[in-house]
């Protein structure tokens, strides 16, 4: 079908197999265009689509990198399909994440927070483990359901130990495995003091068309892109639930750069 730039896509959505709540044969089935699932460490949700999905699909992954003494995320679009080196190489980040949440759990545990194995496994199921997993679990057991207080408080950086990869190295990968590096909801901060180290790395990308990415925000990551030619991204950061849907902030053919538009 020939796409128009005015058709609605969705370059950013989590499905069950990381902290998103759909299965990925329930996301294609969204009414967009183009449809991107990217999962936090992991690709295994495109072991799961129906033969024939609704939408397009851009094969993507949201890669949590090391930025100074911050951890962002790197979105990477693979338009001709991840490569047999990058399924290897973000297997061993999926591994890591296990065992970093799994570690957090443990610590969580040894500080006298009473949070049972048991329910963390019924809650991970087959996904890759993430703090929201974690956060469920806390909520179950009483513990109050602000979020900044759970993860700043409860799943703060000494129990839950940030990825130690490299922005340069999850660049490098996305890159050699074929793909398009895009840096994911970026912070205002981190645009100004770091947004010139992540070109120089390589960057190729930044998500400007989120429903995070507004206002200073945009203006700052629009500057970004125009003064070094980045690519433009966008998506809804779809995690599941009943308010919202995918594709419910509005981002068409038109606003994304041509090199993220998957041929039929």
């Amino acid at each position: 079908m020939q796409l128009r730039p005015t058709d609605r896509i969705d370059l950013h959505v989590h499905s069950r197999f990381s902290d998103g709540r759909d299965d990925p044969s329930e996301l294609v089935r969204a009414p967009v265009a183009i449809l991107s699932i990217c999962d936090h460490d992991t690709i295994r949700a495109y072991d799961h689509l129906p033969a024939d999905p609704g939408a397009r699909i851009l094969p993507g992954v949201e890669v949590s990198a090391r930025l100074g003494d911050e951890e962002i995320h790197v979105l990477g679009y693979f338009p001709d399909g991840f490569s047999s080196s990058f399924r290897e190489w973000i297997e061993i980040r999926t591994e890591d994440r296990r065992r970093r949440v799994t570690a957090g759990v443990t610590a969580l545990r040894n500080d006298g927070i009473p949070v049972k194995w048991a329910d963390f496994e019924a809650e991970v199921g087959d996904a890759v483990p993430c703090r929201s997993h974690v956060a469920r679990c806390l909520i179950r057991i009483g513990w109050p359901r602000n979020p900044h207080r759970l993860y700043s408080g409860f799943m703060n950086r000494t129990r839950f130990r940030p990825t130690e990869v490299s922005t340069a190295e999850v660049i490098d990968a996305i890159h050699a495995g074929g793909g398009i590096s895009c840096w994911a909801h970026p912070p205002l901060e981190l645009m100004r003091s770091h947004g010139e180290q992540l070109v120089a790395e390589g960057l190729k990308g930044i998500e400007v068309h989120s429903p995070a990415v507004r206002g200073e925000r945009r203006q700052t990551a629009l500057a970004l892109a125009e003064g070094h030619g980045l690519l433009l991204s966008g998506g809804t950061d779809y995690h599941g639930g009943l308010k919202r849907r995918v594709g419910w902030y509005r981002v068409t053919v038109g606003d994304v750069a041509a090199e993220l538009i998957p041929k039929e």
